[in-house]
């Protein structure tokens, strides 16, 4: 920081992106940062914009490219503008079979979505939906791909179980390796 201090905080981000920047095209690598948003952008109902970086403002300013994400906890994947690209379908021409397997599903998939706000080249303010998984904390395109990868997923889920009591068998017996019980030390 010594090198590259050019005043307050939000100038030094500014003179880091542009220098990552610099890097980035001379030798033709991407080069990616995080930035938190400001409290603004946990309104889930206003949509993501360079506005809610706040504090780096000058990373909007010298990026090529701003992607913005963030799990939608007040949508289903059912609703309307998410259902199309997460099942393929209007949610309206779902059997009511289908619907109840999918209520089923609304605490384990949680709509995510992933917007462009800032593009060098190529559209910009474009969003896709995606599925955050609480079982296994994977992302899916679709509901689909979750359902196929349930299987195995219910398969590790029992194996690590089953490990688990091992293990818990193994403590029990041992009182040296009793960790899990705070009353035995």
């Amino acid at each position: 920081m010594a090198n590259f201090k050019v005043g307050d905080d939000y100038q030094n981000q500014g003179a880091i992106t542009q220098e990552l920047r610099s890097l980035s095209v001379n030798l033709d690598i991407p080069i990616l940062t995080a930035t938190q948003n400001s409290r603004a952008s946990e309104n889930l109902t206003s949509h993501m914009s360079n506005a809610q970086i706040g504090d780096s403002y000058r990373k909007v300013r010298y990026s090529d490219y701003i992607y913005m994400s963030r799990i939608c906890s007040n949508k289903t994947f059912l609703d309307s503008d998410v259902a199309y690209q997460v099942i393929g379908k209007d949610p309206s021409t779902i059997s009511p079979q289908d619907q109840v397997v999918y209520e089923s599903l609304f605490k384990i998939l949680i709509p995510y979505e992933c917007k462009i706000t800032k593009a060098k080249e190529g559209v910009k303010d474009k969003s896709k939906f995606m599925l955050f998984c609480t079982e296994n904390l994977r992302i899916y395109d679709t509901v689909e791909q979750y359902v196929q990868d349930r299987k195995q997923l219910l398969a590790n889920t029992s194996d690590l179980e089953k490990r688990m009591s091992e293990m818990m068998v193994t403590n029990v017996n041992n009182d040296d390796l009793n960790f899990l019980n705070p009353n035995a030390l």
